[in-house]
């Protein structure tokens, strides 16, 4: 199977060294770029610009990580405190994970993040996840 690759590239011409990429950036240099591109959105020079890679791959691993299963629990999780817009994005989430499991399900592994926050729900809840699903 061939996916195209996101990768941020340095135009050192404009490189000033200020290290604001390296304070957001989890990649340690651009040749191990993850294509997150969040050194590219930070860097005040414009010395980061975007390229695409062809690759061949024998599997995929997608992570969608909707954090919860109800309004109550995401709107804890993630502070937010419109139910309407909490509501909106938990969808948005879970429509996510829907659509490459349809579309996708047969070329790649798909993991699906449900947060645990001792402080935002209860374990017994998540446990509670595990035992519907099998």
């Amino acid at each position: 199977m061939k996916i195209r690759v996101r990768r941020v590239e340095v135009d050192a011409s404009k490189c000033r060294r200020c290290g604001f990429c390296r304070s957001v950036s989890i990649c340690h240099s651009p040749t191990e770029c993850v294509g997150c591109l969040a050194c590219y959105l930070v860097c005040p020079y414009e010395a980061r610009y975007v390229t695409y890679l062809t690759k061949d791959v024998e599997c995929i691993n997608i992570g969608v990580e909707p954090k919860a299963v109800n309004v109550e629990t995401y709107m804890r999780i993630t502070g937010l405190t419109g139910r309407e817009q909490a509501a909106r994005y938990l969808e948005t989430s879970w429509r996510a994970v829907e659509y490459i499991y349809d579309k996708y399900r047969d070329r790649v592994y798909l993991g699906v993040g449900l947060v645990y926050n001792f402080q935002k729900t209860r374990l017994e809840k998540t446990f509670s996840l595990r035992d519907a699903t099998g």
